[in-house]
């Protein structure tokens, strides 16, 4: 069989995309233009995005996310210009409230415990948790697990990637030190 094929320059006037685009971070989708009010017209167009660090569009129209924000993605044809607003949304689940179990504890010089975070909500996707230690009494490691250093306070801090915070107050004694005096407060 034989099939006859045509090509006909289009005189492009107009490209319309119907709506504005709304993803998810690490969700792609194509843009569709319209042409000329028909949407079976194909014509060599090209796609550009304004800020590659929030979307990036190949030469298909294809487009992916790369991080939360907006902006737009400008569709070109000859003289033609139409530009497309892209927003993308975090699928990132910050922690709101970050609580200790322990707000204050004695500690023997030498020995160690594993401090327990609580956050809220018990969903968040970003659980990423930094602690530290004010000073060298107590020293905390990156899971929360705390060692007596020597006498002294120390303030142990656990903190969330979006600035959330919780304390602890370490009190290290040294075991080995003898009592030498009693007294107290009060004489009646």
């Amino acid at each position: 069989k034989k099939i006859k094929i045509s090509v006909q320059d289009i005189d492009i006037n107009s490209i319309n995309v119907i709506d504005d685009i709304n993803i998810k971070t690490d969700e792609s989708i194509r843009i569709n233009p319209v042409i000329n009010n028909n949407d079976k017209i194909y014509a060599n167009l090209t796609f550009e995005s304004n800020d590659v660090n929030i979307v990036k569009v190949d030469n298909y129209g294809n487009v992916t996310s790369v991080s939360p924000g907006e902006t737009s993605i400008k569709i070109k044809c000859d003289n033609i210009i139409e530009e497309v607003k892209v927003k993308v949304n975090s699928t990132i689940k910050e922690i709101e409230k970050i609580s200790l179990v322990d707000n204050n504890i004695t500690l023997k010089k030498g020995s160690k415990m594993k401090l327990i975070s609580m956050i809220e909500p018990m969903d968040a996707t970003d659980t990423k948790l930094t602690w530290t230690s004010n000073s060298g009494n107590a020293v905390v490691d990156n899971y929360g697990t705390v060692i007596g250093n020597q006498f002294g306070v120390s303030i142990i801090t656990v903190e969330t990637s979006n600035g959330k915070k919780a304390t602890c107050t370490i009190m290290v004694i040294d075991s080995t030190i003898k009592v030498t005096d009693l007294s107290l407060d009060k004489t009646n």
